[in-house]
């Protein structure tokens, strides 16, 4: 059966139900190609993401998530923040 002999078989309820759908589809990734550009651009201009970039696993998503979670870290508790250029290892107990 041909696309266009179950075409005829849909109601015009159903065709313009489709058809709305689609062009639904087609707004939502242009939308969502929008954000990403916008997310790129921020991320590649703001010296904050470009310093979370630099962390192997982080993309201008993760950086710019991070960046709008946290800010500078000021609201964070002291022992959340970051010092200096390291992380701080958790003291293990030795059994």
């Amino acid at each position: 059966m041909a696309v266009g002999d179950c075409e005829q078989k849909l109601t015009p309820r159903l065709r313009w139900l489709l058809h709305r759908l689609w062009q639904e589809w087609k707004q939502t990734k242009i939308d969502i190609e929008t954000l990403t550009d916008e997310i790129d651009r921020i991320s590649t201009v703001d010296e904050r993401c470009q310093r979370l970039r630099q962390i192997p696993v982080s993309r201008p998503l993760v950086s710019t998530a991070m960046l709008a979670a946290i800010g500078n870290g000021a609201a964070l508790p002291p022992r959340a923040r970051f010092r200096g250029v390291g992380w701080r290892r958790p003291r293990q107990s030795i059994h």
